[in-house]
């Protein structure tokens, strides 16, 4: 799943919301490109929806938006 993040411009504020992120039942992997203003989120979709992930960083108190949805477990199936 990609996330874009509004207002997210520097190193640290990243790795803050990108170690929330981790924290979450299911969340495999976490990379962050602090230029593009994106999260890059692998994930179990049996333990973990996009809506809790996004709420997740929502309590930062940035905004967000889901880019892209879908796992890195699915595309290797394909």
């Amino acid at each position: 799943m990609i996330v874009s993040v509004t207002g997210m411009d520097c190193a640290s504020c990243a790795f803050g919301i990108g170690e929330r992120i981790k924290k979450a039942k299911g969340v495999k992997e976490v990379k962050t490109a602090v230029i593009l203003n994106k999260f890059f989120i692998y994930y179990d979709p049996q333990l973990v929806e996009p809506s809790t992930i996004k709420k997740i960083i929502d309590s930062t108190g940035y905004k967000n938006y889901i880019t892209v949805e879908g796992n890195k477990d699915e595309e290797q199936e394909k």
